[in-house]
């Protein structure tokens, strides 16, 4: 794991630590030590983790050729945000598309869309067009640019496909650092697409960290969530394929759902 860390291209958009503070409230709470890893001072707009993946997904898009990225969200994306400040901080030029479930045009920009625009990246409004067919609106969107000579790179809200997965394999390895390596512990994750957690989890597999994995889905139930994973470890190459089973990566995890609120971009309904 070390030397794929350290021989795939990276360039560096965050914090090279982020610091893992202890929570006495919570921790008297519930009875025992607790801390939270602060990825959300990772950079000083709030990207958190996200960065982490794309530290290593630029530098791999632009090995390829590509001369711009494409990527897509809601009005609230923390990811198109992040894409958005990632390509800034490289100089690469960037397009959001903005949509979803409940998306209206916006007479007035807040939030991480505010950022998102600030950072100088191109903003195109989608309206009416439901989460489902945003990745298919993105790939029009990418072919219309590859018709006028463009290279464009699509980064979908499931970045930590490889080598993104790679910035929480790393964070893993930094985590693993913090904590006393002779004690058992228990690690909880917040589940999107599942990139955090199958990263953690291949780490924790590669590393004999001996950790627990709870993943408290989000978006997803505890199938879809599985499947999403599933998808995202499909992408491992080789080196990395050879040495992970995916049912141990995924057994790997205890999933949660029953926080989830389903509908994506719905939050006011929940």
């Amino acid at each position: 794991m070390e030397r794929i860390l350290a021989d795939t291209p990276r360039i560096r958009l965050g914090q090279a630590l982020t610091a893992l503070e202890q929570v006495p409230k919570l921790s008297e709470f519930i009875g025992v030590p607790t801390l939270i890893k602060r990825d959300d001072r990772l950079d000083e707009l709030g990207c958190g983790h996200k960065l982490r993946s794309l530290e290593y997904l630029l530098p791999y898009h632009l090995s390829l050729g590509c001369d711009l990225i494409v990527t897509y969200g809601s009005m609230r994306s923390n990811h198109s945000k992040s894409v958005a400040v990632a390509c800034a901080k490289a100089g690469i030029e960037c397009h959001v598309l903005m949509g979803g479930d409940t998306f209206e045009i916006p007479s007035q920009l807040q939030g991480s869309c505010l950022i998102t625009a600030l950072s100088g990246a191109m903003m195109h409004w989608c309206e009416g067009v439901s989460w489902t067919q945003m990745h298919a609106r993105a790939e029009a969107f990418c072919a219309t640019l590859r018709a006028t000579g463009r290279k464009p790179a699509l980064i979908s809200p499931e970045h930590g496909l490889y080598p993104g997965l790679l910035g929480f394999m790393g964070l893993a390895q930094e985590l693993f650092g913090q904590l006393e390596r002779h004690s058992r512990t228990n690690i909880v994750l917040p589940v999107g697409t599942g990139s955090l957690a199958a990263g953690i989890s291949i780490a924790n597999i590669l590393g004999g960290y001996n950790w627990n994995l709870y993943g408290v889905c989000l978006t997803l139930n505890e199938e879809r969530a599985r499947q999403s994973t599933e998808r995202i470890l499909a992408s491992l190459p080789p080196e990395l394929s050879k040495t992970n089973d995916s049912e141990a990566v995924l057994n790997g995890i205890k999933f949660h759902d029953s926080l989830s609120y389903r509908d994506y971009d719905r939050f006011d309904s929940h």
